[in-house]
C-alpha cells in the first residue's frame, strides 16, 4: 500500500524534560502576536527588525549568528540568501537538495536523528535563531513555543504556508513565497540578496509563463495513497505550478491544498497528463506501477500513452523550490508533445 503524505510529512517530535514548572521558573514574559503580518525597522538603523508570521512577531536586535533551520523548505531559504555562515546546523530534509545549493549545504552541520532537535539541544549549543518549515517544529514536545524560546534568547520564524490551520496559513503564490524570503533577509539584514532572489525567480517566472507549455491539458496531481488518492487541488503549490504552466488542474475546483479524491472522479476527469511527486514514502515507481496494473485506472487515457510527470516532492511546497518544480513540469510537457 502505498504511504500518505500525511502521516509522515510532519516531523517525529522529541519529549523533552523541562517541565512546566521549571520552565515558568525561567521564562520571563512572552513575545506579542499581532494578527496582521508586517515589517517594522527602527528609523534609527536596521535593527531592532520586526517580522511577523503565524501570528507571532520574531523581533531581533542584530543579526543571529548561530542559526538552526529545520525542515528543508526553511535551509533552503537560507541557502538561497547566502546565510551558510550564519548556520550553526540544519535539520531534516524531505529529498536531496536542490544543486544549486548543495555546495553551501555540504558546509553546514547536520543534525542527525529521526526527531527534531529539542529545546535541551537548542540550548546546549547556544543557538541563537530557529526557523521552522513546519509549526509543528514548535511543538511543546519539540524546540518548544516560539514565545518560549524567546524568553532564552532563542528567536524563532515559521513558514508562514503552515501555521497549523489553513485559516491561519497563507496561501501558496510566488509573492508569498517572496515575501517570506524577504522577511528572512530583514531579519539577517540581508535585504540586497533578497532582492537579487526575487528578481532572478521573476525572471525565470516569465520565461516558463510564456511557453505556456501545459496549454489546452488536464493535469492530475497525485501526491500519494492508493485506496483513496492524495491529490493536489486548488489552492497549494501545485495549482501554483500547474497555473504557470498554463494547464488546467482536474482538481482545481477542490478548496484547500490537497484533498483525498475518489478514483472514480479521477476516472471522470480522465487526464491528459498525471504529475507525480517523487517521496521516499510514496516514490512515482510506485504510483505508476499502481495505476498501470489497476484494471480501471489502467484504462485512463494518460496511463495508456504513458504521458508522465514526475518531479521531487521538495518542490512540491511553497518555497524557493516551487519556480524549480513550475521549470521541470513545464520542461517535461514539452519533451511529451515533442514525443506525441
Amino acid at each position: 500500500m502505498l504511504r500518505s503524505r500525511r502521516a509522515t510529512i510532519q516531523p517525529v517530535l522529541l519529549k523533552t524534560s523541562l517541565s512546566i514548572a521549571a520552565l515558568a521558573v525561567l521564562v520571563g514574559g512572552c513575545a506579542g502576536a499581532p494578527e496582521q503580518d508586517k515589517k517594522d525597522v527602527d528609523a534609527g538603523g536596521h535593527y531592532p527588525a520586526s517580522v511577523t508570521s503565524c501570528e507571532f512577531t520574531t523581533t531581533v536586535d542584530a543579526a543571529p549568528e548561530h542559526a538552526v533551520s529545520m525542515g528543508q523548505g526553511a535551509t533552503e531559504v537560507m541557502l538561497a540568501l547566502g546565510l551558510e555562515d550564519r548556520m550553526l546546523g540544519t535539520y531534516g530534509l524531505d529529498d536531496a537538495v536542490a544543486p544549486q545549493y548543495q555546495k553551501a549545504y555540504d558546509s553546514i552541520p547536520v543534525i542527525e536523528g529521526d526527531n527534531a532537535p529539542s529545546r535541551e539541544y537548542l540550548l546546549g549549543k547556544k543557538v541563537d535563531f530557529v526557523y521552522g518549515a513546519y509549526i509543528s517544529y514548535f511543538d511543546e514536545k519539540a524546540a518548544g513555543p516560539r514565545d518560549e524560546l524567546k524568553t532564552f534568547g532563542i528567536d524563532a520564524y515559521v513558514s508562514p504556508f503552515s501555521c497549523g490551520t489553513p485559516e491561519k496559513s497563507k496561501r501558496a503564490s510566488f509573492e508569498n513565497v517572496w515575501a517570506e524570503v524577504e522577511d528572512i533577509a530583514t531579519i539577517f539584514d540581508v535585504e540586497d540578496r533578497a532582492k537579487q532572489v526575487v528578481a532572478d525567480q521573476k525572471k525565470q517566472l516569465a520565461t516558463i509563463q510564456e511557453a505556456k507549455a501545459g496549454d489546452g491539458l488536464v493535469v492530475f496531481w497525485y501526491d500519494s495513497g492508493d485506496k483513496t488518492p492524495y491529490v493536489g487541488v486548488g489552492t497549494g503549490a501545485p495549482q501554483v505550478i500547474i497555473d504557470t504552466v498554463g494547464a488546467t488542474n482536474a482538481f482545481a475546483d477542490v478548496k484547500g491544498n490537497w484533498s483525498d479524491i475518489s478514483w472514480e472522479k479521477v476516472i471522470k476527469a480522465d487526464p491528459d497528463v498525471i504529475v507525480f511527486a517523487d517521496a521516499d514514502w510514496s516514490t512515482a515507481e510506485e504510483k505508476i506501477k499502481y495505476l498501470e496494473n489497476d484494471p480501471a485506472l489502467s484504462k485512463l487515457r494518460a496511463v495508456k500513452a504513458k504521458r508522465y510527470v514526475t518531479i521531487p516532492f521538495s518542490e512540491t511546497t511553497p518555497g524557493v523550490r516551487v519556480l524549480d518544480g513550475a521549470q521541470h513540469v513545464s520542461d517535461q510537457l514539452r519533451k511529451l508533445e515533442q514525443a506525441g
